[in-house]
């Protein structure tokens, strides 16, 4: 960091930096099945397994019953690279006393490597270079109010799961995700725009509007001709998000000097995204639906968040806080063709926490989902809906300890 003095407006500074990032995995699996030459299943899994019917090699050296076996699939196992080198400039400019820019360039170079040890699959390859620009207008309308303006370029690279060409059991889902090697990193352009008004020490009032490009968003796709469920990844092609944000937090003192360490605040967002779909993809689903539309919701992307929490802090060390969280129904994967695409339905998560701070220690209790709300997954087809998924995570509760070693 370098302090500068552009003319009368105060401190200013140029800021230069680089960061190097290596990161390295191997990935192995070790896969067994069961094998049965003579006994037949009857549906319950206790019985089969039974140690009447497990085979006994010293008694029988031929298979007889049931025994296990290598299934060791090559492609299931892989090596993966990350290089990222990135170099950045910002200046940070006051104009007047109230009114700041900043603004800035960041470059980087990414190398990502996925090889599977089935030498016949493609190797995952990303080779890049972007050119990451940004920059924000601060200015201060009044004393405790601000006027905020900003934009930027970022990226969104795919893990070396979604790269890695092979299939994994996913025991929550109860499906196999594929990754695909042919995945392409991508590119957001964010726009924003927010005003803020600080009327308290702690307190907050915000309206914030925002607008989002996505070029090659990636996005979960399910295989609807597999024999069971089956999940990979692909990109879309362009993308829009637009929303707009309400913020407040507010000191309950006004209601006497007891609720002076009490603090209420929420944030509600309504948001609108699009996403295109693929011609050859539409000529597929207008085979079944002619009057389809050629878009989508982007995936993961719910049309309204709401939080909301009671917040408790004293002197004494004491932090405690009751949080709510709600989204709207969310798409949780594409079902190309006429099928119906998978969503993610709304829950009512309710959570609480507390800290107790002793010097150097400190306590802490957590307890989340405390509704025991259900995470359900439906396809509706002709107005009708159906359960792809459903289950309840239940509540959990945790404890933690932590100490200060300075």
């Amino acid at each position: 960091t370098v302090p500068v003095n552009f003319g009368n407006g105060g401190p200013s500074s140029l800021k230069f930096g680089g960061a190097y990032v290596i990161k390295n995995r191997e990935f192995r699996e070790l896969q067994y099945g069961y094998a049965n030459e003579t006994n037949t299943f009857s549906g319950v899994p206790a019985e089969y397994v039974a140690d009447d019917n497990v085979w006994n090699y010293e008694e029988n050296n031929s298979p007889y019953g049931v025994y296990l076996v290598d299934s060791y699939q090559p492609r299931n196992n892989y090596d993966a690279s990350e290089r990222v080198g990135a170099a950045y400039a910002m200046a940070n400019v006051s104009v007047s006393d109230r009114f700041k820019v900043i603004s800035g360039l960041r470059a980087e170079k990414t190398n990502i490597l996925t090889e599977s040890f089935n030498e016949d699959l493609p190797k995952g390859i990303l080779d890049n270079l972007d050119f990451l620009p940004s920059l924000n207008l601060n200015y201060e309308l009044i004393n405790n109010m601000n006027l905020r303006a900003a934009y930027g370029r970022t990226i969104a690279r795919p893990t070396f799961r979604e790269l890695a060409p092979f299939g994994s059991f996913n025991f929550v889902g109860d499906y196999t995700l594929v990754g695909n090697d042919s995945l392409r990193r991508s590119i957001i352009n964010n726009v924003d725009l927010r005003w803020e008004y600080f009327n308290k020490p702690g307190e907050i009032i915000s309206i914030s509007g925002f607008y989002k490009h996505f070029q090659d968003a990636i996005q979960k796709v399910i295989n609807p001709v597999a024999a069971n469920p089956e999940f990979n990844f692909q990109n879309a092609l362009v993308g829009h998000v637009l929303g707009v944000e309400l913020e407040w937090r507010k000191s309950l003192s006004v209601l006497g000097s007891g609720f002076q360490p009490f603090f209420l605040g929420s944030n509600v967002s309504l948001i609108k995204s699009i996403v295109s779909i693929d011609a050859v993809e539409l000529e597929s689903i207008r085979a079944t639906d002619p009057n389809a539309a050629d878009t989508r919701p982007m995936f993961g992307q719910s049309p309204f968040i709401v939080n909301a929490y009671l917040r408790y802090q004293n002197e004494k060390g004491t932090t405690a806080q009751l949080t709510y969280n709600v989204q709207g129904p969310r798409l949780a994967a594409i079902a190309p063709g006429g099928t119906p695409d998978i969503y993610e339905q709304p829950r009512n998560m309710l959570g609480f926490s507390i800290n107790q701070q002793f010097g150097k220690w400190k306590l802490s209790f957590n307890a989340n989902n405390l509704l025991n709300a259900e995470q359900q997954f439906t396809q509706t087809f002709k107005e009708r809906i159906y359960y792809f998924s459903r289950y309840a995570p239940g509540r959990s509760f945790s404890l933690g300890v932590n100490f200060l070693i300075e």
